[in-house]
């Protein structure tokens, strides 16, 4: 799926769907999330202990789950949105975009949140200081996480909630947020900075510019892609937004 909001060309029976499928995203979210934490870890006490932890573990399975059933319509009805683009790509580039890479990187996010944990444990790269700095610096890192999530979430609705002109190129050549063309990266990363500092911690921050990179990969091969598709529509597109970061790349 390209990473780029889509024009806002609504239908209205598309919408009704995008609802029901948030609204069942939203009830599974939550039976995943708050039920389990509610019902087993019954002392107050036990929740409370970590709650920036707790608080970003419902946050993150949430917004997933409602994002997730937003975008089921669009992916059962074979929306051209989520298509990959065949005939420019060969078999292996397709089995990598579509099968690969998704499982990698849900590896990647899952390995990510056991190094910030496993450094929180093992005392590297936390802040020490009284109570009142370490709870200051826990909740701004649990702020920045769930700006990025914010940022992910208005995205991909944005997606499910609008129809792709696969001729004019519509969806790939509109930006409805900070001029940048890859607001899901963008999101990514701002919710990848807050996670270790949410957990205490900073030591794994020294793993984003290697994301970075990664990201700017992955872009690069998308835009190809999109290039060859739409041609000078969107080479001038491009000319007058930026890829992933707001107004400076």
């Amino acid at each position: 799926m390209n990473n780029s909001v889509p024009a806002t060309v609504k239908s209205p029976g598309q919408q009704l769907l995008v609802f029901r499928g948030a609204l069942l995203g939203l009830l599974i979210g939550a039976g995943i999330s708050v039920v389990p934490i509610c019902g087993i870890r019954r002392s107050a006490d036990l929740v409370l202990s970590e709650p920036t932890q707790v608080i970003l573990f419902i946050e993150w399975i949430i917004v997933s789950a409602i994002t997730g059933g937003a975008l089921l319509p669009k992916l059962i009805l074979g929306d051209p949105l989520l298509k990959s683009f065949p005939e420019t790509t060969n078999r292996f580039k397709r089995l990598f975009k579509q099968l690969i890479m998704p499982i990698s990187a849900l590896v990647f996010l899952l390995l990510y949140f056991a190094a910030s944990g496993l450094c929180q444990r093992l005392d590297m790269g936390v802040v020490h200081g009284d109570s009142t700095t370490t709870q200051i610096f826990r909740y701004f890192g649990l702020l920045i996480a769930s700006a990025g999530l914010g940022i992910q979430a208005y995205a991909l609705l944005a997606s499910a909630r609008t129809k792709q002109d696969e001729e004019a190129g519509t969806s790939y050549m509109r930006c409805l947020l900070m001029k940048l063309r890859h607001p899901c990266f963008f999101a990514a990363l701002v919710a990848l900075t807050g996670i270790p500092i949410a957990m205490g911690t900073w030591y794994p921050l020294f793993a984003i510019p290697g994301i970075f990179i990664v990201m700017k990969w992955i872009v690069s091969e998308q835009e190809k892609m999109l290039v060859e598709r739409f041609g000078e529509r969107y080479i001038l597109f491009q000319a007058g937004t930026k890829r992933l970061l707001p107004y400076i790349y």
